[in-house]
């Protein structure tokens, strides 16, 4: 997928990214030209499928962040109670739409939405982008470097983000910058998504275990065809953010395990790619509100 170039082409990315409609064929069928343009749909959509009962209005208001954000400002004027309220507000707006709003915030609203994940990827590229990328590090100098832009950052998270490299003989994992930075882009902004994978190639992995007398490479396919199968009932059953499927379905083909998937997860282009596109995306809408 092409960087977004245009309005139209930015709000059809970021409406994918929250999992929202564009527009609705009202039953005219696929190659039905819409009512509405999906530019103005993504500002002033209204009419969403529920999940789980809960409403169109609140699913766009959870999905889109804007709920998120309005909590997280009542909490801020409450604490703070500036003397000028509404250029506190305008100024909290402002930093959200630059991506400048979750420096020195906790993981908790780092992590909160879509939009503070794409911010806080792009503060990292920005913060090391003059520190040589194939410059070598352990787990421990990169968890530091991190802590530098999210104290509480969880350790848990950057476990999962460097599983898949091999010890040394030291019992030290290390790798490149560079290599540090993908995998924890990947890990970071598609977490829920690789939890619940993790979940899924453990009960296949037991599954394998007790059906042995198959040869290898059936019982390969039989669980790959399996986990695709699980993931997209995830995909249908969930909210949070899903990488492109067409990507991830190819990667659990080649993978043996969720280890090997790990590792081409975090060093695929496409997914590196995709969330690349997103920080253009919001960018380009923020460029065009000026």
């Amino acid at each position: 997928m092409s960087a977004p170039t245009s309005r139209l082409q930015a709000e059809r990315l970021i409406a994918s990214a929250y999992r929202i409609p564009l527009f609705e064929n009202d039953g005219a069928g696929d190659n039905a030209a819409p009512t509405v343009s999906s530019g103005s749909k993504l500002r002033t959509l209204t009419r969403l499928p529920s999940r789980n009962s809960t409403s169109s209005s609140e699913f766009y208001l959870q999905q889109s962040g804007v709920q998120f954000y309005v909590d997280d400002l009542v909490r801020q004027l409450q604490d703070k109670r500036p003397d000028q309220p509404a250029q506190f507000i305008a100024s909290y707006f402002s930093a959200v739409a630059k991506g400048f709003n979750v420096k020195s915030r906790p993981y908790e609203y780092i992590n909160g939405c879509l939009q503070n994940r794409v911010a806080f990827l792009a503060q990292l590229q920005r913060s090391y982008a003059k520190i040589d990328h194939e410059i070598v590090l352990s787990v421990g100098d990169f968890t530091e470097m991190l802590r530098c832009q999210c104290r509480d950052l969880p350790t848990q998270l950057i476990l999962q983000a460097t599983c898949h490299l091999v010890e040394d003989q030291d019992g030290q994992r290390r790798a490149s910058l560079q290599t540090f930075l993908a995998a924890f882009s990947a890990c970071f902004f598609f977490n829920e998504f690789l939890n619940k994978t993790h979940d899924i190639y453990n009960e296949n992995s037991a599954a394998k275990d007790s059906n042995s007398i198959r040869s290898e490479s059936v019982a390969h396919t039989v669980i790959a065809d399996r986990v695709i199968a699980r993931l997209r009932v995830v995909v249908q059953q969930n909210t949070f953010i899903i990488p492109p499927m067409i990507e991830v379905e190819k990667i659990v083909v080649k993978s043996s395990g969720f280890k090997e998937f790990c590792l081409l997860f975090y060093e695929s282009p496409a997914l590196a790619g995709y969330i690349l596109n997103l920080q253009v995306a919001f960018q380009k809408l923020t460029a065009l509100a000026k």
